[in-house]
């Protein structure tokens, strides 16, 4: 579990950055926490993945039930059709290339405009941005990844989304 909040907070000594996705409050900011948000609750889950290099996974999500976010909150995905035909337009081309990323990270560190609140029980944890389990998360990573590839003129077809 400490792992996953050096993780999620502002990191752990020697290991790694964390992703400040997450800050502890101190009493004097929870009692500043605006009257109209919901605090939410904290989800631990725990796996054991014995073929992975550390097996044992620990991740703290966000009750997302509780939030009430006013805005979308989904996002567009490419279906199938429109990713055989993406594959076999690569295989049938001589010489082509192609090129797939793994985002796994890019979801929990999506900057938010308003900040989200969760407890732990004798504290309470401000969700600065994007984190599993909210509501909008999803949104609000496919938003700004949109924006960032658009600096370099990629876009997302308009009649196809995700391609």
């Amino acid at each position: 579990m400490c792992k996953e909040l050096g993780q999620l907070s502002n990191g752990y000594k020697d290991l790694t950055k964390g992703m400040e996705a997450i800050e502890f409050m101190t009493k004097a900011e929870v009692d500043q926490i605006p009257k109209y948000k919901k605090i939410t609750y904290a989800r631990i889950t725990t796996d054991y993945r014995e073929k992975k290099a550390d097996p044992y996974r620990i991740r703290l999500t966000v009750g997302g039930n509780l939030i009430d976010f006013p805005g979308p909150i989904t996002s567009t995905t490419a279906e199938l059709t429109t990713a055989k035909l993406l594959w076999n337009s690569v295989l049938s081309t001589l010489n082509a290339r192609f090129l797939c990323l793994d985002v796994e990270n890019y979801y929990l560190c999506t900057p938010m405009k308003s900040l989200e609140y969760m407890k732990i029980p004798y504290k309470l944890i401000r969700i600065m941005k994007g984190m599993y389990g909210l509501p909008q998360a999803g949104r609000l990573a496919n938003n700004l990844l949109k924006k960032q590839l658009s600096k370099d003129g990629y876009y997302e077809v308009y009649s196809t989304p995700g391609l």
